[in-house]
């Protein structure tokens, strides 16, 4: 069985904040994909709602994506993002069954 974690976090920019949430996110994506047990992240804008930002992420284990939720940069995004957004981000970590 697979360790791997599935990500799926969904953030809802406050109206007229939507760039500014892209702006804050879109710098971050980079950097991610390069860290230690980063397998996919991914930022997708809703077609219908263009306020509403998933993240979908794949880690290769709790710990690689406990390691990235610690660092310094995301600890200041977490700081940024009630500024600009409408609710709380929705995350869910997912395992695969199937």
């Amino acid at each position: 069985m697979s360790d791997i974690i599935y990500v799926v976090a969904k953030l809802q920019a406050q109206t007229g904040k939507e760039s500014a949430l892209k702006g804050l996110l879109e710098p971050l994506t980079e950097p991610t994909r390069r860290e230690k047990g980063c397998l996919r992240y991914i930022m997708l804008e809703d077609r219908q709602n263009p306020s509403v930002i998933i993240l979908l992420e794949e880690w290769e284990n709790e710990a690689d994506l406990n390691a990235h939720l610690g660092l310094p940069h995301l600890q200041k995004l977490f700081g940024q993002l009630p500024a600009v957004l409408a609710a709380p981000p929705e995350v869910i970590r997912y395992k695969k069954i199937a």
